[in-house]
């Protein structure tokens, strides 16, 4: 296991150290939101109330502002902290917000990130088929503007989902696509990541017959 006081825990304490500094001494509301929202994510798995407190703040900043930009990418952080926290209609409340912005702003990647949010929710809900549709809108969208690290995540997703639901030739295929895609990226991790989501499907075929 890390130590506390290992080198990277340590540089994102002092980096978020020097943030707050910054915060508090700039008087550019668009770096303070961006601060807030580095916070933001920074505490999201250690304090959720201190990730929320962040959040805030930077809605609060963002609408006051009428920074559109700054405010899509709030209310996506403000979805995925009711997400964390098992509060999923609010979770999609959040996100459909910024969906509306991302639009407004022809931000397609935005989009893509959005929709593959939304589905997560919808399938935490046990809302399966909105899910599986949500995910292939976005997934469509990425394979038309060429983004490839979101085709990556949204396939794995849905080799994800199709495991879920004992459709292992489709869970494969798209677990396949999902690994072709970071081979390419030379992602390492994620390749990791979907050889051993390749071998548990693997094992459930083995199983099946």
């Amino acid at each position: 296991l890390c130590c506390l006081w290992c080198p990277e825990l340590v540089a994102q304490h002092e980096k978020a150290d020097s943030l707050k500094q910054v915060l508090a001494t700039t008087d550019d509301v668009a770096l303070q939101i961006k601060i807030l929202n580095y916070l933001t994510n920074q505490y999201l798995y250690v304090s959720t109330d201190t990730s929320t407190h962040y959040a805030d703040r930077a809605l609060e900043l963002a609408k006051a502002s009428h920074l559109e930009k700054e405010l899509s990418f709030v209310y996506r952080l403000k979805g995925i902290i009711d997400f964390h926290s098992g509060k999923l209609n609010s979770a999609i409340t959040y996100y459909d917000s910024s969906l509306v912005l991302r639009k407004k702003l022809h931000d397609v990647q935005g989009e893509v990130l959005i929709l593959n949010n939304k589905a997560l929710a919808y399938q935490h809900l046990g809302s399966q088929e909105i899910a599986k549709n949500m995910f292939f809108q976005a997934l469509e969208l990425a394979e038309k503007h060429a983004l490839a690290p979101n085709q990556a995540d949204i396939c794995n997703n849905l080799g994800m989902h199709y495991k879920g639901i004992a459709a292992y030739d489709s869970a494969m295929h798209f677990y396949q696509k999902s690994l072709d895609i970071n081979l390419t990226l030379e992602n390492t991790a994620e390749v990791a990541l979907i050889k051993s989501n390749i071998a548990t499907i693997n094992f459930h075929r083995n199983d099946v017959l």
